[in-house]
């Protein structure tokens, strides 16, 4: 999709789901409005899953 044509303010966001081995096993597109994206929060350490995973807790 990434030759597709968007009208203003629209995007293509192309993305894939990752195995643990690190290889692309899914593609995912969606088309979303810029007004709509924010920037991820940075990934949690390994330490910080463990705890919120012991936590039965997890960030959205």
């Amino acid at each position: 999709m990434a030759n597709a044509l968007t009208t203003d303010e629209w995007v293509w966001l192309t993305g894939y789901v990752i195995d643990a081995l690190g290889d692309a096993v899914a593609k995912r597109e969606v088309f979303v409005h810029r007004a709509g994206i924010r920037p991820a929060p940075p990934p949690l350490t390994r330490a910080a899953r463990k705890t919120a995973r012991a936590k039965g807790t997890s960030r959205v």
